[in-house]
């Protein structure tokens, strides 16, 4: 069974940001968190992932690109493939159906409205490439071998092809996610931000003292109830 513990001031909370408002101020005691029923602070949580997803893609496709500079007969393809897939699947879930706030191609037309057909391209090979094995960069056909002049057997076989994107399509992947993350993502989250962060002012003691504690797994995976006990 997975522990689950309350959120206090014995956990050394995460740095804020260099002229950020601290997270937590603990100055004067002992600090409980607890779960703010708030749709708005929800998406602002939900950004903070697709912006570390976001952040991913922008790396692995660095890393993809030094890679792919190698000599054919020297690539690493295990490690090739494990990162292409990695981008592919950081980028699909941040618009993928699922639990937490997600992009829409809307957001694609708003920052990079030249990047529709890269959004669409990549987001249908996650789909295809490594959600299911139905793609033009992973064909492996059982054959039969023919001698074309008088069509007799040759041999027999699993044809297999293995294919990777090239640098230039690495490369508009990676733009697209910067374009998403620094000119949609990011601006989105601080607007609403602010938001929220007036709505916590705004409680006033009465309402402060209703709200549960926020508990989480300890050394274990959060559920889907998990996370959804905490909305």
């Amino acid at each position: 069974m997975v522990e689950k513990r309350r959120i206090t001031s014995r956990f050394t909370p995460p740095p804020a940001a260099e002229g950020a408002t601290p997270f937590f101020d603990t100055s004067l005691g002992r600090t409980v968190a607890r779960r703010m029923p708030s749709n708005v602070g929800r998406e602002v949580a939900d950004l903070y992932g697709i912006e570390r997803d976001l952040g991913f893609v922008e790396r692995f496709a660095d890393r993809l690109v030094a890679l792919l500079a190698v000599p054919e007969t020297n690539r690493d393809i295990d490690t090739i493939t494990a990162f292409q897939d990695a981008a592919l699947i950081r980028y699909r879930r941040c618009f993928a159906n699922g639990v937490r706030f997600r992009l829409t191609l809307e957001a694609v037309k708003q920052v990079a409205p030249a990047g529709e057909e890269v959004h669409r391209h990549f987001f249908e090979l996650a789909n295809k490439n490594v959600a299911h094995s139905v793609n033009n960069k992973e064909i492996l056909e059982p054959m039969l071998l023919v001698y074309e002049a008088d069509g007799t057997k040759a041999g027999q076989g699993i044809y297999r092809m293995f294919g990777y994107q090239d640098t230039s399509d690495i490369t508009a992947l990676k733009s697209l996610a910067v374009d998403l993350r620094d000119g949609y993502v990011i601006p989105r989250r601080n607007i609403l931000k602010k938001k929220f962060d007036q709505e916590c002012q705004d409680m006033d003691a009465t309402a402060v003292a209703k709200l549960k504690p926020l508990i989480i797994p300890v050394g274990g995976m959060a559920t889907a109830s998990d996370i959804k006990r905490n909305k």
